[in-house]
């Protein structure tokens, strides 16, 4: 298995040393100059500075004329002593902060070099056919997201390509049914795949949060997955099988999960504000208390679904199937149901008037979810 990304790759070496030849180079061009400028300085001092700072007068002795001159050279000589200590202090501070540099490029360089090796170490565990030595590689990975920022992207482009891989829906075996999903009846997937289920605890609880990376979990069967109070707003995870999810506190907000199998999943309390539920399937979920507030949720299954107390406000349920639904305590003065359909055990807010909302009633219909 190739995870490794170019991106974490350390720098090229010749560049590194390259960027020291300047830094090198460049102290010595400075003492050169300075050299110069000093032996200049001190040459004006002596012969130029004495004549221009002492005017012409009348001395009563050749010997006098002198006198004045020298203490005019001297005066100039004491500052420019103070200007050659303020000088030198200047020069040693610089020296020093190009050392700590230096010191501290070296410690970068360093720190890149076990970060790629940590991260090679960690890749080839993955491919392990053993389950312990790659729960081992997903935690390494985790260590390295919560280390450095910047290689979270990184590391959740590998573990979401894992989970690709090694979870599709549907399934690559013929064999993995999905009998008995209302009664429970999927175990767990901490107990079906582990290593599945300990990356998506990795994911929901990123440090740094999902908005600086690209959670793509399209396609993936996570039926009876734990994700309670999960951190995954902005995932993509159109398509995914969900069935039996614990979602309880999550954040969804602005997720996609356009055509989702979200079936008797526990969404109570969730943050789902701005998310793509078009022709998802919600069948038998609750979505107690749940903030849907401009979701769309056109053509969507909530057959049977658990909606008390929600937050519908500007949510969108065209021609979504409300069979069975409880929408008790609800505020739908600004959803749009239009050709929404309900039967006679949909559960409507107190003074709802359904046929105004443009929502058609279905006659002897089955509120259990297909």
């Amino acid at each position: 298995m190739r995870f490794l990304p170019s991106s974490i790759r350390p720098s090229s070496d010749y560049a590194y040393r390259d960027h020291r030849q300047q830094w090198s180079i460049r102290p010595l061009l400075w003492l050169s100059a300075t050299g110069v400028a000093l032996v200049v300085l001190i040459w004006l001092v002596v012969v130029i500075f004495p004549p221009l700072f002492d005017p012409p007068r009348d001395f009563p002795s050749k010997a006098d004329a002198l006198r004045s001159q020298n203490d005019v050279r001297t005066t100039l000589l004491q500052a420019v002593g103070g200007l050659l200590v303020l000088t030198s202090a200047i020069i040693g501070a610089y020296f020093t902060l190009q050392t700590l540099r230096n010191t501290q490029e070296q410690l970068d360089i360093a720190r890149s070099s076990q970060v790629t090796e940590r991260f090679t170490r960690a890749v080839e565990q993955l491919g392990s056919n053993t389950l312990d030595v790659r729960l081992g590689g997903i935690q390494a990975l985790a260590r390295i997201a919560r280390d450095s920022k910047e290689d979270c992207l990184a590391v959740v482009d590998i573990l979401t390509a894992y989970v690709r891989t090694h979870s599709p829906w549907p399934p690559s075996h013929p064999d993995i049914i999905d009998k008995g999903a209302s009664q429970g009846g999927i175990p767990p997937l901490k107990k079906r795949s582990p290593d599945i289920q300990a990356i998506l605890t990795i994911l929901g609880g990123l440090p740094h949060g999902a908005a600086i990376v690209k959670i793509d979990l399209v396609g993936t069967d996570l039926r009876h997955a734990n994700l309670v109070s999960a951190r995954i707003a902005g995932a993509d995870m159109s398509g995914a099988r969900m069935v039996v999810a614990n979602l309880e506190s999550a954040d969804l907000s602005d997720t996609k999960l356009m055509f989702a199998d979200l079936g008797w999943a526990n969404l109570r309390d969730a943050q789902l504000r701005g998310a793509e539920l078009n022709s998802a399937n919600l069948g038998g979920a609750n979505l107690h208390a749940a903030d849907l507030r401009g979701a769309n949720l056109q053509e969507a299954k909530l057959r049977g679904a658990e909606l008390q107390e929600a937050k519908l406000h500007g949510a969108n349920l065209r021609k979504a199937e409300l069979q069975g639904a409880k929408l008790v305590n609800v505020d739908l003065s600004s959803t749009d149901l239009l050709e929404a359909v309900a039967d006679d055990n949909t559960e409507w807010p107190e003074h709802f008037d359904w046929k105004r909302a443009g929502i058609k009633k279905e006659l002897h219909s089955d509120p259990a979810t297909e």
